[in-house]
C-alpha cells in the first residue's frame, strides 16, 4: 500500500487514512491526514466522501455492519469510486498517471475493428 499511496500523493492527491496506516505511510515519506475508524465515530471517511476523488479500502471484515460494509454502501450512495483490492488500486494509479501524460478521447469500437465490427459467417478470423 505504501507504493500506491506514494504514487497517489505524487499525482497531487491528498491521502487520508486511519492512524495505523498513516504511521506506516509517514515512515515511508507519504504524508496522510488521519481519520478515525468508522466504528469509533467522530471524523471518519464517511464525513469526507463529497470531497474525495475515490476511496481505497482493502477490507478485512465482511458484512453490512462492518466498517468496510458501511464505507462501501456510503460510496455507492455518494457515487464515490471505491477500490477494494491492491490490484484495482494499482490499475487506478496507472490510469491516473496516463491521464497526466495525455488526455483521453472517445471513439467507436467499430473504428478499431476490421469490417466495422460486423461478423460475417465464413469470413476468416
Amino acid at each position: 500500500i505504501l507504493a500506491i499511496a506514494a504514487h497517489i500523493h505524487d499525482l497531487g492527491y491528498e491521502v487520508y487514512s486511519t492512524d495505523g496506516t498513516a504511521r506506516i505511510l509517514e515512515r515511508g515519506g507519504v504524508p496522510a491526514q488521519v481519520l478515525n475508524k468508522v466504528k469509533d465515530g467522530g471524523d471518519t471517511v464517511l464525513g469526507h466522501l463529497k470531497e474525495l476523488a475515490f476511496v481505497i479500502n482493502t477490507p478485512a471484515n465482511r458484512g453490512g455492519k462492518s466498517d468496510e460494509g458501511r464505507i462501501r454502501s456510503a460510496c455507492a450512495v455518494s457515487n464515490t469510486p471505491y477500490f477494494t483490492t491492491l490490484s484495482s488500486a494499482a490499475a487506478l494509479v496507472a490510469a491516473l498517471r496516463q491521464l497526466k501524460r495525455q488526455d483521453y478521447g472517445v471513439r467507436p469500437l467499430q473504428d478499431l475493428l476490421p469490417n466495422r465490427g460486423v461478423w460475417k459467417p465464413g469470413a476468416a478470423s
